[in-house]
């Protein structure tokens, strides 16, 4: 047998080893013999004995042979008596989420012309593309409350009905990771599966996404990571990645690109020196325009049944509410729908009021005069009870670590909640039975559990327990922020509460004293509690002075991750040990600022409007790459020398500024970064991929590779790829660790280091 024959049976072997394993009943084996091109395999599965031959084809592939009948691979893997497929997209059909849907628009992160299409189209287009040789993530981000979740299920109803019809191969497996208390991936995948009964475990799940007949989408991965930590939930989807071995595809979506971001950078920790390749693709879900809201409101009055007078009533008092303050609300799906609730229920909207304000407190005097009643028809409680009963519910589910409850849970919180009120024993029982059942709560998927309906809501109401944050003790200040990924609404309304009192007599410098205090730990999530922090000093810092200067403040061991510094002006400001990572600075000024160990990752400057002028900020050590924003163009860049010059221009250097950078010639230094840009968006990247091909043409590419190879910057591979043999080069390190090293003082791994000084010694 020849060495190629060999390598065939081998793959051969191991793919359905691999793949059918998952399908075994526990505490049996499954028993594979070779026998030429042939494989005969025996295992159980519920129950069930299965004797079946696999065949390898190089025409059809790799063919099963079962009972006399002979099915292609995939068919049989999807079929009815392993993975039924069939009876899952019925039971997805069954428990998708009733009502009109009306079509919201996105765009790719990266279309610079700003074309938008309607999401769940754009979302199947990018699904149907091919992707060879690499897994395809598509991570999809939008506002809270921009109906990124609706999108995702109409998606999910759309395919199941599509397969049941025999019009697509591939069902979209929806697995809502908000509201429920999962550490790790594995865990929502699950908990999902058994919500819907599959007829398989979420052991299966990688085989059916590798063949391509499922496509998981995980909804709110920013909130699996608030319940768990960074490292959980990061870990768990980069290993669930990695386990597909380069194939299929998922979506992600989360509120924030951050969280994009911070997953690229993490899962490459963990994923780096393995056979992983896959390949991120950016979507953001846009809120509404005047059209979506009236394309709602006519549908909401069809389903209503209103009459014309009622429908025309409808449509103008949306358009009065959602202006001056409440404008940008009115692009946001879930306020749209909560106020045509309000509005045709008879609840008047106070014109130019919060409208968060306005929808809680319509919604808690219905709850209050319409169902808590005695049987006198009296209020059972007063409105600022009924707020603060449900504050103590989410207040509770933060500190558990949770966001959702069983129904047994909710009645105890209510229980103890109400101690205190000037209420009868009777009174107390009647609230804590229907504590699972007032506004703003909602049964769970979970059996019998409890949440809150949207995260906006139980962030609304967190934040009644985090505007008293700085009148604990640093203990208890460092435990609150210690317990999740602060939702960024908890921060800002807790800088425009009344209880801060912030135009009187509010404490800016012990409040951020406070905040640093609380980063100074040394516990494992130091820093969730440094971000947390970090984002409750940035909602308050930019309350301070209603826009004027932020002057002579110090703010010391923060992390401010992924925030809008909009038009902040420091003045005077003191900054010692604090992360600035994917901030942006487009707008922003720091005026005779110092600093001591200092960290800006990739901020977003606009060198025509960007100030940087902080002393003690060290080119060096405290800028790790930059993306600079002209007009709505952002480019991400690592060329030590473009960089140089837009920090010039920004005022962090002066023209004389002597920077200590290795002498490499400038043609290995734009080549370089034009495969860092390559090496953004995929891990490994192919020479023969025609959106780099400009790189590996290049008559400096072989010099530069030889260097990148011998000092395990990247490693180079060579596999099979769409019946041709082709070249793999996986990187080990992020890019802007590889393009730190140009800096002679730069802190950086010695395989870098001596990268660049072979690079030094090229003509």
């Amino acid at each position: 047998m020849s060495s190629d024959s060999k390598t065939w049976s081998e793959l051969f072997l191991n793919r359905v080893r691999r793949d059918i394993t998952p399908f075994v009943d526990p505490g049996t084996k499954l028993e594979i013999a070779e026998a030429g091109r042939s494989l005969s395999a025996t295992w159980e599965r519920n129950g069930k004995r299965f004797d079946v031959t696999f065949i390898r084809s190089s025409h059809l592939g790799i063919q099963v042979s079962q009972y006399g009948r002979t099915v292609a691979y995939r068919s049989f893997l999807v079929g009815p008596d392993m993975a039924d497929l069939s009876a899952l997209a019925k039971s997805i059909e069954r428990t998708t989420p009733q009502g009109f849907y009306i079509e919201t628009q996105a765009q790719l992160d990266e279309n610079q012309s700003k074309e938008s299409k309607p999401a769940v189209s754009l979302l199947q287009e990018i699904l149907h593309s091919d992707v060879v040789d690499h897994t395809h993530l598509i991570f999809v981000t939008g506002d809270a409350g921009a109906g990124k979740t609706r999108t995702l299920q109409e998606l999910v109803a759309v395919q199941a009905t599509a397969y049941l019809s025999g019009e697509t191969p591939s069902v979209y497996l929806y697995i809502n990771a908000q509201g429920r208390a999962l550490a790790r991936f594995n865990e929502a995948l699950a908990t999902e599966l058994q919500d819907l009964r599959a007829p398989f475990t979420y052991h299966v799940v990688s085989t059916l996404v590798r063949i391509g007949a499922v496509v998981p989408i995980i909804d709110g991965f920013d909130e699996l990571i608030g319940v768990s930590g960074y490292d959980d939930a990061f870990n768990s989807l980069a290993a669930f990645i990695e386990d597909l071995s380069g194939e299929g595809k998922l979506i992600a979506s989360a509120r924030s690109s951050y969280y994009e971001e911070e997953f690229i950078e993490r899962s490459h920790r963990t994923v780096s020196e393995s056979n992983n390749s896959w390949r991120q693709t950016a979507v953001r879900v846009l809120q509404w325009g005047a059209d979506e809201r009236q394309k709602f409101a006519e549908s909401y009055a069809d389903e209503r049944r209103l009459t014309p007078d009622q429908r025309n009533s409808l449509t103008a008092r949306l358009d009065s509410t959602f202006q001056g303050r409440n404008e940008a609300l009115g692009r946001k799906p879930l306020f749209v729908a909560r106020t045509a609730e309000l509005l045709v229920g008879g609840f008047d909207v106070s014109d130019d009021q919060d409208l968060l304000d306005e929808l809680v407190r319509g919604y808690l005097e219905r709850e209050q005069h319409e169902k808590l009643l005695d049987k006198n028809g009296k209020p059972l409680l007063t409105a600022s009870q009924l707020k603060k009963l449900i504050a103590s519910l989410a207040e509770e589910m933060w500190n558990q670590e949770t966001r959702e409850f069983d129904r047994r849970s909710v009645r105890d919180v209510a229980e103890y909640a109400l101690l205190d009120e000037d209420i009868t024993e009777s009174t107390q029982q009647i609230l804590v039975e229907r504590m699972p059942t007032l506004a703003f709560l909602t049964a769970s998927e979970g059996e019998g559990s409890v949440a809150f309906e949207h995260e906006t809501f139980f962030s609304y109401f967190l934040a009644w327990t985090f505007a008293g944050i700085f009148e604990r003790t640093t203990m208890e200040t460092r435990m609150l922020l210690s317990r999740s990924a602060l939702p960024s609404e908890v921060a800002e309304r807790v800088a425009n509460s009344k209880r801060l009192n912030i135009n009187n007599s509010f404490d800016f410098n012990l409040a951020l004293t406070k905040l640093s205090d609380a980063g100074k730990t040394a516990v494992s999530r130091a820093s969730l509690v440094q971000e947390n922090a970090g984002l409750l000093a940035f909602a308050i810092l930019l309350s301070d002075g209603n826009g004027d200067p932020i002057r002579a403040r110090r703010i010391e061991r923060l992390i401010f991750a992924g925030l809008n510094f909009s038009k902040a002006i420091f003045q005077d400001c003191e900054f010692r040990d604090v992360q600035f990572k994917r901030c942006d600075f487009s707008a922003t000024r720091f005026e005779s600022c110092t600093g001591e160990n200092l960290l800006f990752q990739e901020p977003i400057i606009d060198p025509h409007v960007t100030r940087i002028d902080i002393d003690g900020l060290r080119v060096a050590t405290g800028i790790s790459g930059i993306r600079i924003r002209v007009g709505e163009k952002l480019t991400v860049e690592y060329d030590p020398h473009r960089i140089v010059e837009a920090l010039t221009q920004v005022g962090l250097l002066s023209e004389e500024s002597v920077i200590k950078q290795r002498a490499v010639a400038p043609k290995y230094l734009e080549l370089l970064e034009r495969l860092m840009r390559g090496y953004r968006r995929a891990n490994p990247i192919c020479s023969d991929d025609d959106h780099l091909k400009g790189i590996f043409q290049s008559p400096e590419w072989v010099a530069v590779e030889s260097a990148l190879v011998r000092h395990r910057i990247v490693t180079d591979e060579r596999r099979q790829a769409s019946g041709t043999a082709k070249i793999f080069y996986r990187r080990q390190y992020l890019p802007d660790q590889i393009m730190a090293g140009v800096y002679i003082d730069a802190r950086v791994d010695r395989n870098i280091q001596a990268f660049w000084q072979e690079l030094e010694r090229l003509p």
